[in-house]
């Protein structure tokens, strides 16, 4: 299989969601995950993001898969903490 980089996995999967699922989804089934395999364009939806891809694995155990929370504009959020908040309660923890 031709190594494709992730920016280009992503920019194929957000245009077949696009193209193909997202009037179909969003709406009916806001907040579940949608796997989509970029080569065969099938797609499997999951309440988890573990039971969409579980599924598309299952289908095809070698795809490349593009997933979309549905009516979000992200999967995943990523957060930092920065550092005036080392040290206190709940915060990042400093080491040696």
């Amino acid at each position: 299989m031709k190594y494709i980089p992730p920016e280009k996995i992503a920019e194929e999967g957000d245009k077949i969601y696009n193209d193909m699922f997202k009037s179909k989804y969003e709406g009916h089934y806001d907040g579940m995950f949608l796997s989509i395999d970029i080569d065969t364009k099938e797609a499997h939806l999951g309440k988890y993001p573990e039971d969409a891809l579980g599924l598309a694995e299952k289908k095809n155990p070698d795809g490349r898969f593009y997933l979309v929370k549905i009516g979000k504009e992200t999967a995943f959020h990523v957060g930092y903490i920065g550092e005036r908040y080392v040290g206190m309660e709940g915060g990042i923890q400093q080491t040696a």
